[in-house]
């Protein structure tokens, strides 16, 4: 059995708190406390408490980089460490370069061609494994009476204009006219494609480093540009049914056909999925990738309309146990034909739950984890 630390371990942190308790379910033993902002903290608490590898989240891994005191603890302790990505590391590439190294035995992202792309850049250590943190003691079937919603969105959404003014103004950073050009022909691109466009690809197309402080803001506001673009584009797509909203909304006229929640809880989510018709999902900075709200919906045993990612298929099987849309044209004909049909969305939706209980709940993930050491 392994002893593993989690730097940054808060109760309020449900994706740490969601593998931390299936790993001692596994028999394995966890510690971590609240390390923030301290390399040293946190190298002196592993060294005291003898741990067989540190696990490290995404954003745990930039900020001893960049805002952590102190030599970065990966580098101060001489212990494994696995890192776990639910964000892309790709926007982070010029603070993590540090980290191709024998004792990051894994680095672990949820896309397959995101691993492949770390692999070229020489992150051997990258590896594929899909989102691991939603808990069935949380998200559940939850039984609604009704009146049903049609459809419901559950992300943030943000105007893809404050975005690109935030890039504009250099305030993060001041990009340089040449690098703000590459920024504009991206978003071109992205507009004139009306579909997902691959940040990697056109950075290193149009000839950027991918270890300088360009490429990781560039990369930073084009995902981000490109799921504003995205987010606006599906709720166009859906103008003729009303459209719930559950997240935050910023900066952006709300359209008239949808209706804004504000955010929810992780424990309220499960009334939602099962409180709706049809969720949909729209994946922005993945190529291949499985959104987390399949897992959700699985788990509350709900349907939902996911767009068509190469990922998905090797999860949960198309037509039986999740139903995917290529055009936004064809996500509104779904919309249409599935709102009519509640016995067919109850089939794929149970199917979906049988597959996530059985093949992905979060002790299954947390096995490969164990693995990597």
């Amino acid at each position: 059995m392994a002893k593993f630390f989690i730097p940054v371990l808060a109760p309020t942190d449900e994706k740490r708190l969601t593998l931390a308790k299936s790993l001692i379910a596994l028999g394995h033993e966890v510690g971590g406390g609240r390390f923030y902002g301290t390399n040293k903290g946190i190298a002196d608490a592993v060294r005291a408490g003898n741990f067989d590898a540190v696990l490290l989240f995404g954003n745990s891994a930039v900020n001893m980089f960049t805002c952590y005191d102190g030599m970065p603890f990966i580098l101060d302790v001489d212990v494994p460490y696995i890192s776990l990505w639910d964000d892309s590391p790709l926007r982070y590439l010029h603070y993590i370069e540090g980290m191709r190294h024998a004792r990051h035995k894994a680095l672990f992202v949820i896309d397959t061609a995101v691993v492949e792309q770390l692999q070229v850049l020489g992150f051997s250590q990258a590896a594929y494994m899909p989102l691991f943190y939603t808990d069935p003691a949380v998200l559940k079937p939850v039984a609604v009476d009704g009146p049903f919603m049609p459809v419901s969105f559950a992300g943030n959404v943000q105007a893809a204009s404050a975005v690109r003014r935030a890039r504009l103004s250099g305030a993060a950073f001041p990009l340089s006219f040449l690098h703000q050009a590459v920024a504009e022909r991206f978003v071109a691109r992205r507009r004139a494609a009306r579909d997902y466009v691959d940040v990697f690809t056109h950075l290193e197309a149009e000839g950027v480093n991918p270890w300088s402080y360009e490429w990781a803001y560039l990369a930073n506001f084009l995902m981000s540009e490109q799921r504003a673009i995205e987010r606006e584009e599906l709720f166009a797509a859906l103008d003729d049914v009303t459209v719930h909203h559950f997240g935050d909304w910023r900066d952006a006229e709300v359209p008239a056909h949808v209706v804004c929640h504000g955010a929810v809880k992780t424990a309220g989510l499960s009334g939602v999925y099962c409180g709706t018709e049809v969720n949909v999902s729209r994946c922005s900075q993945w190529p291949r990738a499985c959104h987390e709200r399949l897992f959700q919906t699985a788990a509350s045993r709900a349907f939902l309309l996911h767009e068509r990612k190469a990922d998905v298929e090797a999860l949960f099987e198309p037509g039986r146990e999740v139903v995917m849309y290529g055009s936004l044209e064809e996500l509104a004909d779904l919309v249409r034909f599935y709102r009519e049909r509640p016995k067919e969305r109850e089939a794929i939706a149970a199917a979906a739950h049988r597959r996530f209980m059985s093949d992905h709940r979060p002790e299954v993930f947390a096995r490969r984890v164990v693995d990597a050491l």
